[in-house]
């Protein structure tokens, strides 16, 4: 018989980086990210503990959610990027960002006018829609260098950068996937 699965840790605020056994950083390999779900997955699988305890097949399942939980915030650089600004005590504000600069509030105003325009065309609209994955693509390539600052010294400076660009990126994001629900509702 299996010795019980002790629990996988769930610290406040949850850690995905340490709940899939990676290190924490935003520039990830894909391939270690891969492995580790794999490896965690070999442990924590419920159909690995069907001869336990009632009790620790319902571990491993809740072990098991977290992990998955945790890969699918480390796959998207976005949610890792979100993730990493919680684990450093600096979580993004929900809803409008109250500090956002001019330029990029009229930025994203033109962009939201220009998605409403694009909509009414399929042609047009499929192009926006590869621009603004363009743009969204790039606003996290962006991200690299500044979240490994960041990761060196905790600066508010390079913290209000990191949220600035983060910003942009979910912005971008939260357009694309409006085009692509208008599609699919046929709007």
């Amino acid at each position: 018989m299996q010795r019980a699965p002790a629990a996988v840790e769930n610290p406040s605020p949850f850690d995905p980086f340490q709940c899939i056994g990676i290190t924490r950083n935003f520039a990830i390999n894909e391939t270690a990210l891969d492995d580790a779900l794999i490896e965690a997955s070999l442990r924590w699988h419920p159909d690995r503990w069907v001869q336990g305890t009632a009790q620790e097949q319902k571990q491993a399942e809740k072990n098991m959610a977290q992990i998955n939980r945790a890969f699918g915030i480390l796959k998207d650089p976005l949610l890792r990027a979100e993730a990493l600004l919680t684990l450093f005590g600096a979580p993004l504000p929900t809803g409008t960002d109250k500090s956002a600069s001019q330029g990029f509030l009229m930025e994203m105003m033109e962009l939201k006018e220009e998605a409403e325009s694009a909509a009414k065309n399929p042609e047009t609209l499929s192009r926006f829609r590869t621009r603004l994955l363009t743009l969204e693509v790039q606003a996290l390539e962006e991200l690299k260098p500044t979240f490994e600052s960041l990761q060196e010294d905790l600066v508010a400076d390079t913290l209000s950068t990191v949220r600035g660009q983060l910003n942009r990126v979910q912005y971008l994001r939260r357009t694309r996937e409006g085009l692509n629900l208008n599609i699919l509702l046929g709007s």
